[in-house]
């Protein structure tokens, strides 16, 4: 989390711990006392709401929510206005496209903004210190999503953002949905791609992963993967890495003419993958094994290599090769 968006959830925790606040809370009644609130229909496409006369000297902050869009989104831009409001350096007149998928930096200051009000909402909607005791209570992170979505009256999705900000890395997480895929997310620090949203769901994702939890609630199912941080595999394969490339290329189809370009393209994957566990303190065959594992695996554009019988001796002779330079 960057460092603006951390300052913005200690914000919140003021609140969480000034009002003793506990899920759900009662968002509504506690942004009244800080701004005048109404509900209407705003005719901007794309708007939730709009904070009016943020730290205007002699004037009340006024919060006008957008009255057409669904009930949980409604608390979240309500929590989400009310960090406008608290947070000191948002000022004002602004009008939110409340996406509580925007946690991250960007260099677009409106958009920086409304992130660190995102985190600011997702703390007071669901505060850590009570989502530690659900995750202490609960081995099963589909179920943990689950219960945080229901008691703290969020979207199951806005849940999810929260839980993998907390949980550690290796960890991904998606929401099923009528067969697609309804979102989908990873904890910090993880490498492994995620589901591509409104994508058919595939039954054999993650199929690497050391456990796999799944909660079906109504017309959804939660997915939660948690993936192997540290992998070893033997290296018996009498061959090095390069040729055992160059034949799984061939077993798979790849014209002459275009191996170099996949090789280079495979490569740079591995080398990616090398790269972010070296700077990190874990730094070993284990960690870069299981780093590039999570790379190839669960891309379309390279299923038909990581699925071939010898992409793990690959894996384990490229590796193998790395660490005897």
């Amino acid at each position: 989390m960057a460092i603006a968006e951390e300052v913005a959830t200690n914000f919140a925790r003021r609140v969480v711990k000034k009002y003793q606040l506990i899920p759900p809370v009662d968002v509504e009644k506690l942004i009244q006392q800080y701004a005048s609130l109404k509900y209407d229909e705003i005719p901007i496409e794309g708007a939730d709401g709009i904070s009016v006369n943020l730290k205007v000297s002699g004037k009340k902050p006024f919060v006008l929510v957008n009255s057409s869009i669904p009930r949980l989104r409604k608390r979240f831009t309500l929590a989400h206005e009310l960090g406008h409001i608290v947070i000191p350096w948002h000022t004002g007149t602004i009008i939110d496209n409340v996406d509580p998928n925007r946690h991250t930096s960007s260099t677009n200051e409106y958009w920086a903004i409304e992130s660190e009000a995102n985190s600011f909402a997702s703390e007071l909607l669901m505060p850590k210190e009570w989502v530690d005791k659900i995750l202490a209570d609960e081995n099963d992170l589909a179920k943990a999503h689950y219960t945080i979505s229901e008691k703290c009256k969020t979207s199951a999705h806005a849940a999810a953002l929260s839980l993998s900000r907390i949980l550690p890395p290796n960890i991904v997480f998606a929401s099923e949905k009528h067969g697609k895929v309804e979102f989908s997310g990873k904890t910090i620090d993880t490498f492994a791609n995620v589901l591509l949203a409104d994508g058919d769901f595939p039954p054999t994702a993650y199929m690497y992963s050391e456990r796999h939890y799944h909660h079906a609630s109504r017309d959804r199912i939660l997915h939660w993967w948690k993936l192997p941080g540290r992998l070893l595999l033997q290296a018996e394969d009498k061959r090095d890495w390069r040729t055992i490339l160059q034949d799984i290329l061939e077993d798979i189809g790849i014209p002459s003419s275009d191996r170099h370009t996949i090789m280079l393209s495979i490569n740079g994957v591995f080398g990616s993958a090398n790269g972010r566990v070296k700077n990190s303190r874990n730094y070993s065959k284990a960690t870069v094994t299981a780093a590039c594992m999570q790379r190839f695996k669960d891309r379309n554009d390279f299923s038909d290599f990581s699925n071939h019988c010898d992409f793990e001796a690959f894996i384990a002779k490229r590796v193998q090769d790395l660490f005897q330079k």
